[in-house]
């Protein structure tokens, strides 16, 4: 056994056989792979129960009464959520905080959100930039620049 344990510690292996080796591994392995798995692929890698049941997935609705009961549905879902979310503010505010939101919420006068303050920001009023003096040239441009800006 000893002299087999020598004879491996003393074997180097060229390119040309480090290459066949790789080829032979690389050509091998998809082979023993296909033959292990085999034909029925359920029974070696199948994972009971994995899919969802047909029954129980979301079905996109295509009619046009389906289509206006969904939308139905999801306008009481927000409003029920609406009106949880707005318990939950009454039930921390004190008492002047509970009046002025009740205001607010009679009237209606609270439009949009933040987000949509941000990306639709108010217009701005541009009845005065017509009226605003345009230069003639580049030069009458720089000129009255540098004087404002050594004012």
């Amino acid at each position: 056994m000893s002299a087999l344990l020598r004879r491996f510690r003393n074997w180097k292996i060229t390119n040309s056989q480090l290459e066949v080796g790789r080829f032979t591994m690389y050509l091998m392995s998809p082979i023993l792979i296909m033959l292990y798995i085999g034909i029925d692929t359920d029974k070696k890698l199948g994972v009971p129960g994995f899919w969802p049941d047909p029954a129980r997935l979301n079905r996109i609705p295509k009619e046009p009464a389906e289509i206006s009961r969904e939308l139905e549905r999801m306008r009481q879902v927000r409003i029920a959520k609406r009106e949880r979310l707005t318990e939950r503010a009454m039930a921390l505010l004190n008492d002047e905080d509970k009046e002025e939101l009740k205001k607010i919420l009679e009237s209606g006068s609270v439009k949009g959100s933040v987000s949509e303050q941000y990306y639709y920001p108010p217009k701005k009023d541009l009845s005065q930039a017509a009226f605003m003096p345009v230069p003639e040239n580049a030069t009458q441009a720089a000129a009255e620049t540098s004087a404002e800006l050594a004012k």
